[in-house]
């Protein structure tokens, strides 16, 4: 499964989005899949989970929070992971 796919899931399991709405890779977070604050704490806690890797508190520090879509969450994922 790649990271994408994990990313994916996670969002699904957890159900941060609307089943009516269409999660595609261009899509922004908060524009178009109409998350909030709580929504992407929740999504940074369960990636840390799956990854085991921590995102705040590495030199990265808040990279996290100037994602706008999921290949950028992937992008950091996959940094932190190097």
């Amino acid at each position: 499964m790649t990271t994408y796919e994990k990313v994916l899931k996670i969002i699904k399991e957890n159900e941060l989005v609307d089943s009516e709405v269409e999660i595609t890779p261009e899509k922004n977070l908060i524009f178009d899949l109409h998350f909030d604050s709580v929504k992407l704490m929740g999504l940074l806690f369960e990636i840390e989970q799956e990854f085991d890797i921590s995102i705040i508190n590495d030199t990265s520090n808040y990279k996290f929070f100037t994602v706008e879509t999921i290949p950028d969450i992937v992008t950091l994922i996959d940094d932190l992971l190097l």
